[in-house]
């Protein structure tokens, strides 16, 4: 008894030894995925900042454009090359010629803007990671972009000047352009601007100023570009902070400006005009989240949808998980994860069950088809066996014409002949004929002169 209860103390110690080990392993783990995801919230909050410093000042409809147009990259490379090739256009063909291309509307209102389209194509990096940064955080960066202004116009570098109007509505920082017909773009040092960063390890992006430009007000500014009242289809929606496209807008507005003494140029703005996007004119460049490949799903109000593809596993075997980008930056909860894969799957299995009957329906017009050509090779056959027999039967036809007509000849030259014969029997006979009358009346005329002869 004693020995057992030894052993029993024993192993009660070992047991308790490793439950122990175990809570302190599962305490570490949960330590260390909070820290990791403090500091990747932390991270993506530096990168955001970093990204939106140097255009975060820019007027509000210039800076909706851009955010808009950096989710379609492509375009904007095509834009800006277009624009290299074509550098004696005049303004009016600048606003007019880019509709032809098919580019989205944003990048259209960008073309005029020939530096800053340039610098958006030459930083390529910065546009893609602008893009996929607005497109899955469209309220975290309008909050960037708002504090990255209070900071500004709290430091005094953002302030009215000749080029632009500032104003402060419901602790919003707005900007707009002093004339609505001429619009300019600041350049500025975001080390500066901003007073001294806050991200030590993310320094705020910067781009190097125009050749021509002058300083004023703390910003460098270039020569205006002239717009129309369709550059104002777009905007912001602060208090919601999302953007709004009035696509309507552009396509009705008149392409010059009335003659009202009103600076600024408002769009009313509805819930109904948030802007979507539009897959289209992304042209095959994929999507990417936290350097992972993403598939995009446009979904409701809430936010938008993305089906993240994990690649530890083969093509047949990859997992998918869905993760939820909305506008607080919650976690999607199970049953819209549920519903989600479950419409995925139902797609999935309809395009199948299409493909499928698409195939079988391909199958029968081919069978159908075969079937005609079968039938109309017999046919062709069948008269090409006619072709061939009326072919002999008149060449037999020929020939018996031809035999005919030799012995027609042939008849017809003896007939000739015999008639000629009988034509030449005849003159003879009758030469012959003459002949003997002629001596024969030569002998009379001659016995009657001998008569007379006598007489006298």
């Amino acid at each position: 008894m004693g020995n057992k209860n030894k052993y029993l103390l024993i192993y009660l110690c070992i047991l308790c030894v490793v439950v122990g080990s175990l809570v302190q392993l599962a305490q570490a783990k949960e330590q260390n995925s909070s820290l990791t995801q403090e500091s990747d919230s932390i991270l993506a909050q530096a990168e955001i900042d970093q990204m939106l410093a140097p255009i975060a000042l820019y007027p509000d409809t210039l800076l909706s454009h851009i955010l808009v147009a950096s989710t379609y990259p492509l375009e904007v490379v095509q834009a800006a090359r277009w624009r290299k090739a074509n550098p004696s256009l005049d303004a009016e063909q600048v606003l007019d010629d880019p509709a032809t291309q098919g580019w989205d509307p944003s990048v259209q209102a960008l073309v005029p803007f020939n530096d800053l389209l340039q610098t958006l194509s030459d930083d390529l990096k910065w546009l893609q990671e602008l893009g996929e940064a607005f497109l899955f955080n469209e309220e975290q960066v309008l909050s960037s972009i708002q504090a990255l202004r209070q900071k500004a116009y709290a430091l005094g570098t953002l302030k009215d000047s000749e080029y632009l109007n500032v104003e402060l509505q419901d602790s919003e920082v707005i900007i707009e352009p002093v004339q609505k017909e001429v619009v300019y773009v600041p350049y500025y040092d975001t080390r500066v601007v901003y007073g001294s960063w806050w991200w030590h390890h993310r320094q705020p992006h910067r781009w190097h100023r125009p050749l021509h430009s002058v300083l004023v007000s703390g910003f460098y500014w270039s020569l205006g570009f002239h717009i129309r009242p369709s550059f104002y289809f777009g905007g912001f929606f602060w208090p919601k902070r999302h953007v709004f496209a009035d696509y309507n807008y552009r396509r009705d507005s008149t392409k010059h400006w009335s003659n009202h003494k009103t600076k600024t140029h408002k769009v009313k703005i509805k819930e109904s005009q948030r802007w979507a996007h539009n897959s289209k004119h992304r042209r095959g460049v994929q999507y990417h989240k936290s350097g992972q490949k993403v598939v995009y799903v446009n979904s409701s109000k809430n936010g938008r949808l993305a089906i993240v593809k994990d690649n530890k596993g083969g093509s047949k075997h990859n997992k998918k998980r869905v993760i939820k980008y909305d506008n607080h930056s919650q976690k999607l909860n199970s049953k819209r994860v549920k519903t989600a894969l479950q419409t995925k799957n139902t797609q999935q299995g309809k395009s199948k069950k299409y493909a499928k009957s698409k195939h079988e329906t391909h199958q029968k017009q081919l069978n159908v088809n075969s079937n005609y050509g079968k039938q109309h090779t017999n046919v062709n056959k069948q008269t090409l066996t006619d072709k061939k027999k009326s072919k002999s039967q008149q060449h037999a036809n020929k020939k018996a014409n031809k035999v005919d007509k030799s012995q027609y000849q042939a008849a017809n030259y003896n007939r000739q002949k015999q008639v000629k014969s009988t034509k030449q029997s005849y003159k003879t006979s009758r030469s012959n004929s003459n002949r003997q009358n002629y001596k024969a009346q030569n002998k009379s005329g001659k016995t009657n002169r001998n008569s007379q002869n006598r007489h006298q």
